[in-house]
């Protein structure tokens, strides 16, 4: 299995910016945030969603004014965040200098759980903590 240096980067990020987070079981949560890496006509645009909810592709071609919009490969996913499937965490720069969108129907959630660039590593942040240190570009891009 690929490994990298992302989530000891993150933990490090985490315990600087001094904010409190904890490792949380894999489990379904109504907090947890899925990450998604597209490519639209030109570059990788990450987006965050409720994982309960589902991506409207057509809203999102819209944001990036792009015709074309493909999701990135497990290749491109290496290539750009170094992790695999299922591991990205909704963190852009200062690790990967891509756009963060983020979906405004997180925003009621008082926190966030993602995968930490591991499947096996999850963890909670409050998510103000959270919109502090990321500075998402906060749209809507979820089905209805």
């Amino acid at each position: 299995m690929k490994t990298s240096n992302y989530h000891n980067e993150l933990l490090s990020y985490f315990e600087n910016q001094n904010v409190y987070f904890e490792q949380v079981e894999p489990t379904p949560t109504a907090f947890g945030g899925k990450s998604i890496l597209f490519k639209g006509k030109t570059s990788f645009n990450l987006f965050t969603i409720s994982n309960q909810k589902e991506v409207d592709n057509k809203k999102i071609r819209k944001i990036l004014g792009s015709s074309k919009l493909r999701f990135a490969t497990k290749e491109e996913l290496w290539d750009v965040a170094q992790v695999v499937s299922g591991a990205l965490p909704p963190f852009t720069r200062p690790f990967i200098d891509i756009d963060h969108y983020l979906d405004e129907s997180l925003l009621i959630n008082e926190f966030i759980v993602f995968n930490l660039a591991r499947l096996d590593f999850r963890v909670k942040l409050k998510m103000n903590d959270y919109l502090s240190m990321v500075n998402p570009i906060i749209c809507d891009f979820s089905k209805i």
